[in-house]
């Protein structure tokens, strides 16, 4: 029995080809694969942890600034913002290339900083 088209010229059967069930988004995929919660709860963490991490750095700079308004008077903001980009240029020129062959980025990005820690808490 031949199709018979409908208003639209399109056939039956074709009409019934065009409404497919909708594909899934690959972040839908990754939510329903067994044992995405463990992965999403240490995603969760790790975005916590570089959070506090530029907190603490906000508030030592901040710190920084009244210590230093002691000794240089109302430029101790351009003192203590000047240190902090040349420690950003100066650590991003030296290790730019380690970070960049890393197999474990995050476990590099994890020693920098308990090493960056460890030296703001010597001062």
């Amino acid at each position: 029995m031949p199709d018979r088209p409908d208003i639209m010229g399109k056939s039956k059967r074709s009409a019934r080809r065009t409404f497919k069930t909708p594909r899934k988004t690959p972040t839908e995929v990754i939510g329903q694969a067994p044992g995405s919660r463990g992965r999403r709860d240490a995603r969760r963490l790790v975005l916590l942890l570089f959070f506090l991490s530029g907190a603490c750095g906000l508030v030592y700079q901040v710190v920084w600034t009244r210590m230093l308004t002691q000794v240089f008077g109302t430029s101790a903001v351009g003192v203590v913002l000047a240190a902090c980009m040349s420690g950003l240029a100066l650590g991003s020129w030296l290790l730019g290339s380690l970070a960049d062959c890393s197999h474990s980025p995050l476990r590099l990005y994890a020693i920098l900083e308990v090493g960056g820690t460890g030296s703001e808490l010597a001062l």
